[in-house]
């Protein structure tokens, strides 16, 4: 039988089942998020959210977590990087810990109005909280993207640490259905608190692909692509499905599949040199097989 956290047993003719996945337990893992000094980390798995403390000397890892009692998968994780105890987690809904996981409270979702993404729907069209990032420029700031598969998510934030939340517009023009959302990675550029925001590209609604550089204005958010010809090494518009941002130090880096035969692709760019843009990382030796992602 089937249990949150995998293999389940019951000894009251199906009335009632329990775990029994001692020495045999696996975790499909969502999303993480760890501490600078990589000695603490929470996990978004398919069987709920976990924490790991020591993890350097003798990490001790937490039973299952399910905020609010909500057993759904998780797949992003966000935790605040001044504060270790304070934690976002998504499935459909986002949840967030002030104390380290022992109370939690929903925060946020876009199945709520006025957006109402669908809870449910076709394996294809299920909604998702794909990423969530806390600002490390400051903690108040937290984005939020939504994939919908199928269908189409889109961004939010919040400016007050998760008590209010409102939609970035990308490619849309009205609140509601927008761009499917991957990743968020957030740098300070000179006084402009920045957001890379990494798309899903779909052949159907040809809405959102690549990168988008969200920054913050006395009016609100601004977003515009970042990976169009004026932006890019090759001097054109890379459209393609980018999956993972990352930035260290001053450099971003961004990882996905093209748009045509799904190989993997690379890229980087330097943010502190003004005229410096995106180019392209060798890919050889990554895996690869036609038509497959």
């Amino acid at each position: 039988m089937t249990t949150d956290m995998g293999l389940g047993s019951s000894e009251t003719g199906g009335e009632s089942i329990f775990e029994i996945n001692d020495g045999i337990e696996a975790v499909q893992v969502k999303g993480i998020d760890m501490t600078a000094a990589k000695t603490m980390a929470w996990v978004a798995s398919k069987s709920g959210i976990r924490q790991v403390t020591d993890y350097q000397t003798s990490p001790s890892w937490s039973n299952a977590i399910y905020p609010m009692g909500d057993g759904a998968p998780y797949f992003s994780v966000g935790m605040n990087p001044s504060d270790s105890s304070t934690v976002y987690v998504g499935n459909h809904k986002v949840y967030k810990t002030v104390d380290g996981g022992a109370n939690w409270t929903k925060v946020f979702s876009a199945t709520d109005a006025p957006y109402n993404y669908p809870s449910f729907g076709d394996i294809g069209d299920i909604t998702i909280v794909s990423s969530i990032e806390v600002c490390p420029y400051d903690t108040n700031i937290v984005m939020v993207g939504y994939y919908r598969g199928d269908s189409l998510g889109g961004l939010f934030v919040s400016e007050d640490a998760g008590s209010t939340w409102n939609q970035i517009l990308i490619e849309a023009s009205v609140d509601g259905e927008d761009i499917n959302v991957r990743d968020i990675s957030f740098y300070m550029d000179s006084l402009d608190t920045v957001a890379y925001v990494a798309a899903q590209y779909d052949t159907t609604f040809k809405q959102g692909k690549s990168v988008y550089r969200v920054s913050k204005t006395s009016g609100g958010w601004n977003a515009v692509q970042n990976m169009d010809g004026a932006n890019t090494i090759v001097g054109y518009q890379i459209t393609a499905t980018i999956r993972d941002l990352t930035v260290s130090g001053d450099t971003i880096y961004a990882c996905g599949t093209d748009v045509g035969i799904n190989h993997p692709i690379a890229y980087y760019r330097n943010l502190a040199d003004s005229t410096a843009k995106w180019d392209v990382m060798t890919t050889s030796g990554f895996p690869y097989i036609q038509g497959k992602k």
